[in-house]
């Protein structure tokens, strides 16, 4: 049975068991070019792979961006 979950703001499921860092492989998002929070708690990298995805659980995946003009 799936786990709801919601990513950005949008319901998904996601296979019992999902650490944020099979979340964020599915997703093709490297863990170093961004930040993760759950549950509005910021997971420190090294934490990712240990933390299960939790029915009802809240993630928001920030990606990180640079840029800048040269004007």
């Amino acid at each position: 049975m799936a786990v709801n979950v919601t990513i950005n703001g949008r319901r998904e499921e996601a296979e019992p068991g999902s650490t944020l860092a099979s979340i964020l492989e599915e997703k093709r998002v490297r863990p170093e070019v961004c930040a993760v929070y759950l549950n509005r708690a910021r997971v420190d990298r090294d934490a990712l792979s240990a933390t299960i995805a939790k029915d009802g659980d809240k993630v928001e995946i920030l990606i990180q961006f640079a840029g800048g003009s040269d004007a």
